[in-house]
């Protein structure tokens, strides 16, 4: 509490009484406390603490002693809650210590009345500046829609953290920076690239592994900086190598067995049946055949499958096709067909089916049987009965040197050999066409009777005739003459 004022000599200063000068002097010492500057009354509302002031007149107030390191703080004594404006002497700034609200649309101007901030209507807070509104922060949060009329110029990194940009116009950026995620463009409707004429280049942590050209209204795709694909409408040029990892290629023409064939332009899908035939083939054309040790497709000269197939193992087992079938005729040139250890080779037709030897030789009544073991040549005829016996038609050795001819008899029956009990009519037997002996009879000379009449034949010599007439004829002698 201050010095109030009090009445010092309410009883001295009266009316009519002699005023004494100590009487003034203590009022007049009362009147200075109450006003000194260590001493006086305060003004703050208390009883003989002054009356409270409401005004201050003054073109210039100073509030404070100057007291250094001292804040100075004007209190606003309310009935619930206090306002405190305080000048932070250290810190050189004014500090509130409640809220501060602007009336309407009264204006916080700074520096001058071009930089201001207002509420423009209701529910809006508008920062006005001459140039520039500059916003210096290690992090900026903007709670809410953010509405740029202008141009928005960002010096640093814009992150969004992975949330969504959208309802935009036009964006002139240099480039777009991910945080170590993925970004995706999507869109309702197109997405369009625009370079201006210009590449688009495609990169890999900044190297460039690839890039999209506009030449002349084809897209040039490149594969670091070489040209591979040109897209000219629906056509498209590969200037490389073109490798499919797959099963299939698709296309419009794509006809069940046909080929695809260079015509020195393009490959034309065609059957196989539509190629030109070649009539004769020549030591230098070629075959297609897949190389089975991984070579793929390859050609193969004519001369390359000759000399395969004459190899020992070139044809050493045929199981691909159990019933082949032959498309022409087999010709075998000058070669003949054999077997090996020892194998028969078998002709064997189906059913009724026979077999038909047609040829030259055959045609002409001709059929040689030749052997090159160094046997004769033999035509066994097999029984009806299991193939248990067996009949030989044998050819005579060599050192007989017999190039006999044997005719078959013109009637039907049997032919008779040694040890059989056939009979040969006497019919058969063309003695006149036999060759005469050119010399006279001798008693060793053979004749063939029929022993006792009883069929069986056997040989005699002229000798056993002799012995027999001499035994039967009474005069030999007449029997020479009559004889001549």
């Amino acid at each position: 509490m201050g010095a109030t004022y009090t009445r010092q000599s309410s009883s001295a200063i009266v009316d009519g009484g002699i005023i004494e000068a100590a009487d003034l002097n203590a009022e007049f010492n009362q009147i200075l406390a109450a006003f000194a500057v260590t001493s006086g009354h305060t003004h703050d509302g208390t009883a003989a603490e002054g009356g409270p002031i409401t005004k201050l007149l003054g073109t210039a107030i100073t509030i404070g002693d100057a007291t250094a390191g001292t804040d100075i703080a004007v209190t606003f004594d309310g009935e619930t809650a206090d306002g405190v404006l305080t000048w932070m002497e250290d810190e050189d700034y004014f500090k509130f210590s409640d809220d501060i609200l602007m009336n309407s649309t009264e204006r916080l101007n700074f520096g001058d009345t071009g930089t201001y901030i207002f509420q423009s209507t209701d529910g809006q807070l508008d920062i006005i500046a001459d140039t520039e509104v500059q916003i210096a922060a290690t992090t900026i949060d903007i709670n809410g829609n953010v509405d740029v009329s202008g141009t928005l110029t960002v010096g640093g990194a814009l992150d969004f953290s992975d949330a969504n940009i959208t309802n935009i116009g036009s964006i002139a950026l240099d480039s777009i920076t991910s945080d170590a995620s993925d970004i995706t463009l999507d869109a309702a409707g197109d997405i369009i690239l625009d370079a201006n004429g210009a590449d688009i280049f495609l990169k890999d942590d900044g190297t460039t592994y690839g890039s999209l050209t506009n030449s002349s209204g084809n897209l040039i795709v490149k594969s670091g900086t070489t040209a591979a694909l040109t897209f000219s409408g629906a056509n498209v040029t590969v200037a490389g190598d073109l490798t499919v990892s797959g099963d299939d290629i698709t296309m419009a023409t794509n006809t069940a067995g046909n080929l695809l064939i260079a015509d020195g332009t393009n490959f034309n899908s065609i059957a196989a049946g539509s190629l030109s035939e070649i009539s004769t083939i020549a030591n230098d054309d070629v075959f297609l055949a897949v190389d089975t040790s991984g070579g793929g497709l390859k050609k193969v000269a004519r001369s390359t499958v000759v000399s395969g197939l004459a190899t020992s193992s070139a044809i050493s087992n045929v199981v691909d096709d159990s019933s082949p079938e032959l498309g022409g005729d087999l010709d075998v040139l000058a070669r003949d067909i054999v077997s090996s250890s020892n194998r028969n080779i078998d002709i064997l037709p189906n059913g009724t089916g026979i077999v038909n030897l047609d040829g030259t030789e055959v045609s002409d009544g001709l059929i040689e049987l030749k052997t090159g073991t160094g046997n004769v040549a033999k035509v066994k005829f097999y029984c009806e009965s299991s193939n248990a016996h067996a009949q030989t038609l044998q050819a005579s050795p060599h050192s007989a040197a017999s190039s006999a001819v044997v005719v078959l008899p013109t009637a039907s029956g049997n032919l008779i050999g040694t040890g059989d009990t056939g009979t040969l009519p006497l019919a058969a037997i063309n003695i006149d066409g036999g060759t005469d002996i050119g010399a006279d009879l001798t008693t060793s000379d053979l004749i063939v009777v029929d022993d006792g009449a009883g069929g069986t034949n056997r040989k005699s010599a002229l000798s056993r005739v002799i012995t027999l007439v001499n035994a039967n004829i009474a005069d030999p002698t007449a029997l020479a003459i009559a004889l001549g």
